[in-house]
This record gives C-alpha cells, structure tokens and sequence, in this order.
C-alpha cells in the first residue's frame, strides 16, 4: 500500500512538471549561417529544427553569434526584436527567429562606406575621386582585376564579418593589371596568375614595357616599391616584400 502511494505521488509530479514545461522554437533564417544559444542551457543550436523546454514562466535569454562569413541581421517573433540579447518570457509555447545574413565580401571606407561584391565592383565605381580604400573579407575572391584609372588604391584583406579586425587574409584567385594609378596591397594571397604593371614615360603607357610579377602563395605586406622603370623592378624579389605600385 505504501508502495502505490509513492508511485502515485512521483506520477502527479511528474504530470505536474510536463504540463508547466514550455516549449522555446528557434528558426533560423537568411543567407548566412550561425548559432543560437540559451541562458539557462537547453537551446544550442546552428540550424533547423531547434528548439528546447523550460519551465513556465522561465525567463529565457538568447544569444546569437554570426559565423565568420555572416552577420546578425536581428530577431523576430515572441518579444524580441533588434540585434542585442533576446529575452523571452514563457509563460507559454515561443516561436522566434533568428536572421543571418551573408557578409558582403568588399567593402569600402573611404571616401565613402559601401558594400560590394567584388573588388572591380568597387574600383569601377570611383567616379571623380582620387583615393579610395578598399576592405576585403577573409577567404577566397574569384576575379580579374584590372586597375587603369589615375587613383590611389589601399587593398587590406583579411577582415572578419563586420569589418573591424583582421584575422587572417584574402586569397585572390585571378588576375591583377596595374596601369594607371597607384595601388597598396595587405593581407592579400594572390595564385599563380600573374600580376602585371604596364610601365609608363611622361603619362604614356607602352604595353611594349610591361613586366610581369609572379606572386605565388604568398602573404604580402605594406613594403612598398615603385613600377617605375627607372627604379629597376626584379619581380620575384620585390613580390617577397609586398605589392605596392605607383604608375
């Protein structure tokens, strides 16, 4: 007898603490990916289906983090909104959304902010403007790059999501024309295809005097040289200090 009685005592209680437990659901949305994780723990989650049970009443803090090629775009659903720390109350079943976007690779800082694809979207689209600044995300570009416009170009790669520290380098599969302007490289990998800086005398360019620098696998600095003829380019050597050229 004493037996039934606790049994049927540890029966209410568990039927009890089923129907107190509310149920938290994560959707993850966007064209970017990261995680979503909760305080106290029950949801840790990078993708769908996502979702974890806490008690009722519990208040539930979310924290999402972008992965390295995305940003947070926000929260949507239950009771939050914007990019900060969510917290939900639930007093019953949430459903919440978590929005990530794909970082854009490029991104501008001077004279302007912009987001780009590409490092040629970027360049072709200073129009009247003598120097630009140009950030790249850390990983692969895929595109030739042609530089013929009298502007000074500053190319740093190996930026995280947001653009605000650099963590590794870009890699630049393709290739890279230097004819006009003047051009400074950092954190930039560039393949085996070659770089090449057409040499010039009194403002005139003479494909008959270019040269060709082979850059392979190789991580270059701010070291800077000159494409000036007179300056004497030995390609492979000056490539090992960096890629810096004034044409």
């Amino acid at each position: 007898m004493k037996f039934n009685v606790i049994l049927a005592i540890i029966t209410v209680l568990s039927t009890c603490n089923l129907a107190l437990a509310n149920q938290l659901t994560i959707d993850f949305s966007g064209t970017g990916g990261g995680s979503v994780n909760s305080k106290p723990s029950g949801i840790a989650c990078t993708q769908n289906p996502c979702f974890g049970n806490f008690s009722s009443g519990k208040s539930v803090i979310l924290t999402a983090t972008p992965d390295s090629a995305s940003t947070f775009s926000g929260w949507y659903g239950g009771t939050c909104s914007g990019t900060n720390l969510c917290t939900q109350v639930l007093d019953v079943n949430a459903s919440i959304t978590a929005i990530f976007k794909k970082a854009p690779s490029v991104k501008t800082t001077f004279p302007v902010s912009q987001e780009y694809s590409y490092i040629g979207d970027a360049y072709n689209a200073q129009q009247g403007t003598s120097r630009v600044t140009i950030e790249t995300l850390a990983g692969l570009l895929s595109e030739n790059l042609n530089f013929n416009n009298s502007i000074s170009v500053y190319l740093s790669g190996g930026y995280d999501s947001s653009f605000t520290n650099v963590y590794n380098h870009t890699t630049l599969n393709g290739s890279m024309k230097i004819s006009k302007g003047r051009l400074t490289v950092k954190d930039l990998v560039i393949t085996s295809l070659p770089v090449s800086l057409t040499m010039k005398d009194s403002g005139t360019v003479t494909s008959s005097q270019s040269v060709t620098v082979q850059v392979s696998n190789y991580r270059s600095t701010e070291t800077s040289y000159s494409g000036k003829r007179s300056q004497g380019i030995n390609g492979r050597e000056q490539s090992k200090q960096g890629l810096a050229c004034s044409l």
